[in-house]
């Protein structure tokens, strides 16, 4: 598929809970690629990320764990 730049997309994070820490809408670069930065989440756990192109034509789910690397996993 060709790389499409200006593209928006947008990102949603949601905790075990199943509520939003982060949103941010961001736009495709040249080569049409999203990127958003959370920062630090400040909990431990797993979170969901939703990544949506546009006005809802398409989405994606992944799945990120945060943990602390001196004590226990999630």
């Amino acid at each position: 598929t060709p790389n499409v730049p200006g593209v928006s997309v947008t990102f949603v994070l949601t905790n075990d809970a199943n509520v939003t820490v982060f949103s941010q809408t961001v736009l495709t670069n040249a080569s049409g690629v999203a990127t958003a930065t959370t920062g630090n989440l400040g909990v431990l756990g797993v979170y969901e990320v939703t990544a949506t192109v546009g006005s809802g034509c398409a989405s994606s789910i992944a799945y990120i764990p945060v943990f602390d690397a001196s004590g226990s996993f999630v």
